[in-house]
């Protein structure tokens, strides 16, 4: 009964939002990837300081924490480092949003291949007391993307010194496009501390990437230690860098990440983000349903990885060289082909927000303008990124910014 009235409460309020549909519109919103169906409307609303997460009705019982755990992080993430001084003693109640209402149908926590990983997340307007947001998923793992794109329209007001949700109310309905949207990290060329790796993973979430390839091993460094065979991680670099059994397992359940899925993708060398001259746009156009016209040989494609080979990266630049370009192909795989748009000029604004977001979390993704992991090409006033052609050579000054490319070493 209750989620048949939140369906009808979900339902029955969409006749106060703005529909969404033309890719015009779409340019201007800043979420990332750009959710299946978005409408929003134009108020603005206030998380109380005493946000709350409420479950009422909801099947999941959350014995192992995963969603209290995803709704602390939302919290940390939409307060970042500031210090929420707001006094709403003056302000109407009506304005202040109390917490979020999640409703989780499946009981199962259980992770694997194919799991549903939609969501449906309804921010009212001004309309009452208490005024809660409404997150309706069919597993666990949906209501976290839910909570990921709930904290991109959450920011921080310098005046109020409070976190405000404007374009009131939202409706959205989501669902990834592609099941396996992964990431290759490479740590048998450079070792990479075990707090990057997880600091990756968290950043992963934000774009909602759902599968860690780790690449742990090759003929450079063995760092892994296998019990039954303790000489083993004898061939890493260094005694200091290598990963206890231990360590490798809590670098898995940190996330729950899947392991031994299959990876079908077309094209895939055009996503190694090792190739430094390959760009964001690149990465952005490359379609992995490119020349499978068959529907039932696409529907055989899982998806597709971004792969971060390790010979020119080690834990100084992993993050710039990863993102943004791991950004657009991930929007690539989460968001239906019929809402991307053909032009990557036409979301470059959007994903230069989503990259200074990642910036105020902590990630240090590289600019949008540029090669791989460039650098700034000058104060932050400089014209908009979407002044800048796609694939132009640089000028003589900007010679410095363009990055050697050999060929890639062989891998396994």
């Amino acid at each position: 009964m209750r989620q048949k009235r939140f369906l009808s409460i979900f339902l029955g309020l969409l006749v106060h939002v703005l529909v969404i549909s033309s890719a015009a519109d779409i340019k201007n919103l800043n979420i990332w990837p750009m959710p299946k169906d978005v409408s929003h409307g134009h108020g603005s609303l206030y998380l109380d300081n005493d946000f709350e997460l409420k479950t009422d009705g909801s099947r999941y019982p959350d014995s192992s924490g995963i969603l209290k755990d995803g709704f602390l992080t939302l919290i940390d993430l939409v307060k970042g480092t500031h210090v929420i001084e707001a006094n709403f003693s003056h302000l109407d109640s009506s304005l202040l949003l109390k917490g979020i209402h999640i409703v989780v149908s499946s009981p199962s926590d259980e992770l694997q291949h194919g799991i549903d990983e939609s969501y449906k997340l309804y921010i009212p307007a001004a309309q009452g007391n208490p005024l809660y947001a409404h997150l309706e998923a069919q597993t666990v793992y949906g209501a976290l993307h839910g909570l990921q794109t709930f904290s991109q329209v959450c920011h921080f007001n310098f005046t109020s010194r409070a976190i405000v949700v404007h374009q009131v109310p939202w409706t959205i309905v989501d669902q990834p496009r592609f099941s396996y949207r992964g990431l290759l990290i490479d740590t048998s060329r450079h070792y990479q501390p075990v707090a990057m790796i997880k600091k990756v993973i968290d950043s992963m979430s934000y774009a909602k990437l759902n599968v860690l390839h780790w690449h742990i091993v090759d003929s450079q460094s063995f760092p892994l230690e296998i019990p039954s065979y303790p000489k083993l991680w004898d061939g890493a670099y260094s005694v200091s860098e290598r990963y206890t059994f231990t360590d490798a397992a809590e670098i898995v359940r940190q996330k729950a990440v899947a392991a031994g899925l299959r990876c079908i993708l077309s094209n895939q060398e055009r996503w190694y983000l090792d190739h430094l001259d390959a760009t964001w746009q690149d990465f952005y156009i490359n379609e992995p349903l490119t020349n499978i016209t068959d529907p039932k040989q696409q529907a055989l494609v899982l998806g597709g990885e971004v792969c971060m080979w390790g010979e020119r990266i080690d834990a100084s630049d992993i993050e710039q060289t990863i993102w943004p370009r791991a950004a657009a192909a991930a929007e690539r795989l989460w968001t239906p082909y019929d809402k991307l748009p053909k032009d990557p000029a036409q979301v470059v604004g959007r994903l230069a927000h989503f990259r200074c977001l990642l910036n105020q979390r902590g990630v240090a993704a590289a600019p949008v303008v540029g090669f791989g992991r460039s650098a700034p090409r000058g104060p932050a006033n400089l014209p908009s990124p979407q002044l800048q052609p796609h694939n132009t050579a640089t000028s003589s000054s900007d010679t410095t910014l363009s990055p050697s490319h050999s060929p890639p070493a062989n891998r396994s």
